[in-house]
């Protein structure tokens, strides 16, 4: 097929593009092992918790009733029945006048309805003074007071994160429905290209792109296939893309997007039956000369080899669109970004959205967002920087002390 050209395009526009992608496909493990995986499907409570009315305190289980009007100076007498074993059913039944030992966490015996704490009482004998009155329900925790049978446990699409484990296992879920992580084929294009175990020789330099990707594919729940390095060759880079398409869900090219005699990726994607072309630039910077495409329905994403812009159009494009493929749904707590004042005035061009690496400093109590300088291959800059800044398309930039939004990197 012809070769498409499309005027650059704003990150939103791009991110519309693969709306209707979505793998949906779950997959059943154990609940310990879910930490970070995305649920696949809505969890009622199967049971209360807890499942019994239990003690808060160390003391005595009583009626209620008995310790109306008890004081230090005028305390009530009670007879000791018996002892609540901690771990096993209390079959024992109270009467008036009566009280049992219970530990913290012990079952209610039956007739029981409060908790006289330790501290409150002294004990002679078969017989205790009760030096405080106690109200029904006091020093108790009631069954299915935490979680009552058929409540909502957990929604689908959100992270599983620890509390959550414990939430699981505290009804006695082992196992739960996640949603597949997307296969993401990574591959690295350029003649100047070697391994980083290799000593590069002049004109030649180390391959990173492959390493960062494949971390931050990890991190934000993507399963990261390291398809290796290609040279500037058609033939190389159609092989591996067509391996990718093979065994993944998306393919991520880096290097080769921009305009070039040398940069062929647009030339390799279009090369393939059934590729669509979405677009061939966007409207930021870092990353304008990206290519977002589809083979096969798959998505294809031609990122600049520049280290800075390849990351950061991750972070834009690639984390949102892996995140979608799980039908994640963001919930308030796990927004990644930190209001701050920018610490000096920060130009930019307008119609464009801008992205300015920046580190954090708190001083007197405020958080102040300092740019980093450093160009789009400036790979240690990434490494200085705590996140980004987003400078509006519209913008002509900000100002010294203007409060800005940080995403986190």
């Amino acid at each position: 097929m012809k070769k498409k050209f499309f005027k650059v395009i704003t990150r939103a526009k791009a991110l519309s593009l693969f709306d209707t992608i979505s793998l949906k496909d779950k997959e059943r493990i154990i609940t310990k092992e879910s930490l970070g995986r995305i649920l696949g499907s809505t969890i009622t409570a199967p049971c209360n918790v807890p499942n019994f009315d239990r003690s808060t305190m160390d003391g005595y289980a009583v009626i209620a009733d008995d310790t109306y009007g008890s004081s230090e100076s005028s305390p009530v007498t009670l007879i000791v029945k018996d002892e609540v074993v901690m771990g096993r059913k209390a079959d024992m039944r109270i009467q008036k006048g009566e009280g049992v030992v219970i530990p913290t966490g012990g079952m209610i015996p039956q007739g029981a309805d409060a908790v006289v704490m330790i501290e409150n009482t002294k004990r002679k004998g078969e017989l205790i003074a009760i030096k405080k009155a106690v109200a029904p329900l006091e020093n108790i925790v009631e069954k299915g007071s935490d979680i009552k049978k058929g409540d909502l446990l957990l929604e689908e699409g959100r992270i599983i994160r620890a509390q959550d484990l414990g939430v699981l296992y505290s009804c006695g879920i082992e196992e739960i429905d996640v949603f597949k992580k997307p296969r993401v084929s990574i591959i690295s294009t350029g003649d100047e290209l070697v391994s980083p175990e290799m000593k590069p020789k002049p004109g030649e330099i180390r391959g990173i792109n492959t390493y960062t990707l494949y971390a931050l594919t990890e991190r934000y729940g993507g399963e990261p296939v390291d398809l290796g390095i290609a040279k500037d060759s058609m033939n190389e880079i159609k092989e591996l893309i067509e391996i990718g398409i093979s065994k993944s869900d998306i393919i991520v090219i880096s290097g080769g997007s921009s305009v070039g005699t040398k940069d062929i990726t647009l030339d390799c994607i279009t090369a393939f039956n059934g590729s669509d072309v979405l677009a061939n630039g966007l409207a930021l910077k870092p990353g304008k000369p990206t290519i977002l495409a589809k083979i096969d329905n798959k998505p294809v994403i031609g990122l600049p080899g520049h280290p800075v812009s390849c990351m950061v159009i991750f972070y834009l494009i690639l984390k949102p669109l892996i995140l979608k493929m799980m039908s994640y749904k963001e919930r308030f707590g796990d927004k990644t970004s930190i209001r701050a004042m920018v610490s000096q005035n920060i130009p930019s061009v307008s119609g464009r959205e801008e992205y300015i690496r920046v580190r954090l400093k708190e001083e007197n109590g405020a958080v102040w967002a300092e740019p980093v300088p450093g160009g789009s291959g400036v790979i240690s800059s990434l490494s200085r920087a705590d996140g980004l800044v987003r400078i509006d398309l519209e913008s002509e930039g900000v100002e010294k002390g203007e409060m800005v939004d940080v995403l986190f990197m």
